[in-house]
């Protein structure tokens, strides 16, 4: 869910830093694909994009808001600075941090698949756009002369912002980050659409968790964890961890975590692994539960090791049905198919897979039984296909 990453201070002592972990970066890309009507307008969007306040030469009509508006993009002045190719260096501000700070923020912190809201007056925005170009210096600009690429997204409208920006105005700086999430975002672009679009389902969103039973869920994900239940999912299951306060403003989980409707967690596992002994209840009624048997994968076989296919099947089949019918194993221990795409590392030969992937895996099976060899030495005979000949 989140990480605390060790850093190392300038002055030599050692703090950490929070930073979202894998399964919440990717809930929030299955929320921002799950807009019902703008799923294609915002597909330009980064993964985690920031939401800019853009003044356009000022407030109300002017030139250059028209111009931007027409040809779709950004522009914003400070010409007496020049073109500089990277402000995070510059000191020539003349004692004004306020430059360095809107430079630094245009060029190189606003990045594409961003967001701008173009500002028409204190509590109104006028325009929303993705940015989808990288800085530029046009001295044809003239007086506003720095530009960036944006895609509108809607325009010439007008709606009042305090309340989605934390209640409050925009300020005269000509760039800076909006106190709003991407869902605030969403529904103003939703209610100006001029031209309604059909409703589609969210797009699913599939996260898999290989070996589900080698971790303890219920720990990793903590207080989080009756999130992925499929009664708590969606904004009702919304819960506030005891970091929420570390949460940056304009996220779209600001305001707490859940698990969007769209997303689907899958777990892999052996059911006979002795670990699954201790996995527990928590994890276990929180999924429902499907066999896989050998049969359901055969087609794996077709694509990676035509030429050895229907011998594979043959004796993937016959050492299956020895196991079901061998004490103490059963069905649970059958060997699947994966365990024949290791022909191609033996060059097809079948004595080479038995020898370095198969009996050994059997003898794991076996372990602490007294007849083990002899069980062993039947399965091999089944596996040759020896009783068949």
């Amino acid at each position: 869910m989140k990480a605390y990453v060790q850093r190392k201070n300038g002055d030599g002592s050692i703090s950490f830093e929070r930073r979202d972990g894998i399964f919440k970066e990717f809930c929030r890309k299955a929320l921002l694909a799950k807009t019902v009507r703008t799923a294609n307008i915002f597909a330009g969007l980064n993964d985690n994009p920031t939401i800019w306040k853009v003044s356009l030469e000022g407030t109300g009509e002017n030139p250059t808001r028209a111009d931007c508006l027409e040809n779709g993009w950004i522009r914003i002045g400070w010409n007496r600075y020049g073109d500089v190719e990277n402000f995070d260096e510059f000191e020539g501000f003349d004692g004004n941090p306020t430059g360095k700070l809107i430079l630094r923020s245009f060029q190189n912190s606003m990045k594409i698949g961003d967001i701008v809201l173009s500002c028409w007056s204190s509590r109104e925005i006028d325009a929303i756009g993705i940015v989808t170009g990288d800085y530029e210096y046009r001295e044809s600009g003239g007086e506003y002369s720095r530009y960036r690429n944006v895609k509108w997204i809607v325009k010439n409208i007008r709606e009042n912002i305090v309340d989605l920006n934390g209640g409050k105005q925009m300020t005269l700086s000509t760039v800076y980050r909006l106190s709003m999430s991407i869902q605030d975002v969403q529904k103003i672009v939703e209610k100006h659409l001029k031209t309604p679009t059909p409703e589609c389902d969210a797009r699913p969103f599939v996260f898999i968790i290989d070996e589900i039973n080698r971790g303890e869920i219920s720990k990793i994900f903590g207080e989080l964890f009756y999130s992925i239940d499929s009664g708590y999912r969606g904004e009702k299951g919304c819960v506030k961890t005891q970091y929420q306060n570390l949460v940056p403003e304009g996220d779209v989980f600001k305001n707490g975590f859940y698990v969007p409707e769209n997303v689907y967690v899958i777990g892999t596992m052996n059911d006979i692994d002795r670990s699954v002994e201790c996995m527990d209840f928590a994890m276990r009624r929180r999924f429902c539960w499907k066999e896989i048997s050998p049969e359901n994968r055969i087609e794996m076989l077709n694509a990676e090791i035509p030429q050895w296919k229907n011998e594979a099947i043959q004796r993937m089949h016959a050492l299956n049905e020895a196991i079901k019918a061998t004490s103490p194993l059963n069905a649970a221990y059958q060997i699947g198919p994966a365990y024949f795409l290791n022909l191609k590392n033996c060059d097809g030969d079948f004595y080479a897979l038995w020898e370095n992937y198969l009996s050994g895996t059997l003898k794991e099976y076996l372990r602490g039984i007294s007849e083990s060899e002899e069980i062993l030495e039947k399965l091999k005979v089944s596996y040759d296909l020896s009783d068949a000949t």
